[in-house]
C-alpha cells in the first residue's frame, strides 16, 4: 500500500468510478449533518428541532417517538454511523489502480441497499403509524435513494472486472504501476518456465 499514491488518486483522479464514489460521499456528508441535528435532539442536547410549517409535519414528534428508540439506541446516531461507513467504504484504498479491492465496492453497495431498505420501512411506519412526517426523515430518504444508482453501478463494474478472464493480468495491463513495488515488478522480465536459454554462437 502506498499512501502517497492513494492520496494523489483520491484528490486528483478523474475516473468515472471516483466521480460516482465522490457523489456518494457528498450525499452521505449531507445525510450526516441532517442526522447530527436529530441525534442532538434525541439525546436532549437541543430541546426542539426546526420544523416545516403545515399540519403534515411534526419533526419533534416523529424523532421522539417510541419506534425511534426501539433498538436501544436512537435512530439518529445509527443513521449517522451508516453515513460515516459509506464515506469510509467509498474512499478506501483510492481506486483499483492504487490497490482498491472490488470487495469495497460490494460492501458499499450493500450498505446503501441496506439504508434504502431501512428507509422504506421507516417511511411506512412514519406515515401509517404516526400520521405525521419529519422533513429530516424525508431528506434522508431522498439522499439514500440518490446514492443507490451510483453504488449499484460501482458494484456491477467491479463484478465484471472480477469475472474477466485472467483477472490479474488484465488488471495489470489496464492500470499502470503506481507504487515502488509495482514499478520494480513491472521491470522484471516475464519468462516462462519452459523457455530455453539462448545457445552460445557456434554451439
Amino acid at each position: 500500500m502506498d499512501p502517497k499514491a492513494i492520496r494523489k488518486e483520491l484528490r486528483k483522479g478523474k475516473s468515472e468510478s471516483l466521480h460516482r464514489r465522490r457523489l456518494i460521499a457528498l450525499l452521505s456528508a449531507a445525510g450526516a449533518v441532517n442526522h447530527s441535528l436529530v441525534s442532538l435532539y434525541q439525546m436532549g442536547v437541543i430541546q426542539k428541532l426546526p420544523d416545516l410549517p403545515g399540519a403534515a409535519f411534526d419533526a419533534n414528534k416523529v424523532s421522539a417517538s417510541k419506534s425511534a428508540y426501539k433498538f436501544g439506541i436512537p435512530d439518529g446516531p445509527l443513521g449517522l454511523g451508516m453515513y460515516a461507513a459509506n464515506v469510509i467504504l467509498a474512499s478506501a484504498k483510492g481506486s483499483h489502480r492504487t490497490g482498491r479491492s472490488p470487495w469495497f465496492d460490494f460492501l458499499l453497495a450493500g450498505a446503501v441497499v441496506a439504508s434504502v431498505g431501512g428507509t422504506l420501512d421507516y417511511l411506512y411506519g412514519m406515515f401509517s403509524g404516526k400520521k405525521k412526517a419529519s422533513p429530516y426523515c424525508l431528506a434522508s430518504a431522498a439522499l439514500n435513494f440518490a446514492m443507490l444508482p451510483p453504488a449499484i453501478r460501482e458494484a456491477q463494474e467491479s463484478y465484471a472486472l472480477m469475472r474477466g478472464d485472467n483477472y490479474n493480468a488484465g488488471y495489470t495491463s489496464r492500470h499502470p504501476a503506481t507504487t515502488p513495488a509495482q514499478v520494480h515488478l513491472a521491470n522484471i522480465p516475464n519468462k516462462s518456465h519452459g523457455e530455453a536459454k539462448p545457445k552460445p554462437a557456434g554451439a
